[in-house]
């Protein structure tokens, strides 16, 4: 639904990680009432560990991977999971890295003691590293949240989801004001 919207939208794409985050979060606290926090920084995952293909969202400044507006993640955090609503996209995220590589679409939610050290330490499928930057996901968030066109995105996404085992409507009808 989160990807329809935005594709219909053309929303920029290059960090839909901020999109699926934020609107993942306020569905989870609207219609959930859990308390669902949006997280940015640096994140690598293990997507095979054969070919050690490893999508990584950081920046590269010398030895080191730092969070930058060029380079991060965002996810959500809840009930001490973490859940990153834009893993389904991951294979086509690889692709346009290298495409020879490739692996399985799959949901990403996994208890938040599970996470690696670091992004060295990813060893087996599905092994990932976040390195939380709170300061940088207030100000992203407190951005984001700052244009009248996603905070009406965020509305619509809410408005539009509905809990199973209702179904979403097929479609829905965007306005233009």
């Amino acid at each position: 639904m989160i990807y329809t919207i935005l594709l219909n939208e053309k929303a920029k794409m290059n960090h839909s990680c901020v999109y699926f985050s934020i609107i993942g979060a306020y569905i989870l606290h609207e219609h959930y009432k859990i308390d669902a926090k949006v997280s940015m920084g640096t994140a690598s995952y293990l997507l095979d560990k054969e070919k050690m293909n490893v999508l990584a969202f950081a920046e590269k400044n010398g030895d080191n991977f730092i969070c930058t507006e060029n380079g991060f993640h965002a996810w959500i955090e809840a009930n001490n999971f973490i859940i990153d609503l834009t893993a389904p996209l991951f294979p086509k995220m690889i692709r346009s890295i290298d495409p020879t590589a490739h692996c399985k679409p799959k949901m990403f939610q996994k208890p938040l003691n599970e996470m690696c050290e670091s992004g060295l330490d990813l060893k087996s499928d599905g092994d990932f590293y976040h390195g939380r930057d709170m300061v940088f996901s207030d100000g992203m968030v407190d951005h984001f949240m700052s244009s009248p066109f996603n905070t009406d995105l965020v509305r619509i996404c809410c408005n539009w989801y509905k809990k199973p085992p209702q179904k979403i409507l097929k479609t829905i009808k965007i306005g233009d004001n």
